[in-house]
């Protein structure tokens, strides 16, 4: 999935750095390296599981720093970056229970994030309803 939204194929990569828990599992690594094997052409030279970074340090520093940004009392040098997701949210409403008066047919679907765009820390829905949703 992720190589698709990137536009890109195995045959592409150069190199795969493992960051996060999943480095630790041998079957993890097994599983990636079968898997990229697989995918690339039988002359092609095979690619190596990179352990460079820190995965936990990694997560955790990102954290801090994320916060420290996002601070009014702690201030730090400015790290610019951007938070979003390559997935759209949305939000999709229906009536809970059929037996309840409403509009016949009544959904109403909004969209919190769009895909690739930037994700904001609080989306605002107003409602003015006399029935349950689910």
């Amino acid at each position: 999935a992720a190589l698709n939204l990137a536009n890109l194929t195995v045959e592409a990569l150069e190199v795969v750095e493992m960051v996060g828990g999943g480095w630790r599992i041998p079957k993890i690594q097994t599983l990636l390296t079968e898997y990229l094997k697989a995918h690339r052409a039988p002359d092609a030279e095979p690619l190596t599981l990179s352990q460079h970074i820190n995965g936990d340090e990694a997560m955790a520093t990102g954290a801090a720093f994320f916060l420290a940004n996002s601070s009014v009392s702690f201030r730090t040098k400015q790290i610019f970056f951007t938070d979003s997701s390559p997935h759209g949210y949305d939000l999709v409403l229906e009536p809970l229970n059929a037996s309840q008066p409403h509009e016949v047919g009544w959904a109403r679907g909004v969209e919190l994030f769009p895909a690739h765009g930037k994700l904001r820390a609080k989306k605002t829905v107003k409602l003015n309803l006399d029935f349950d949703l689910k």
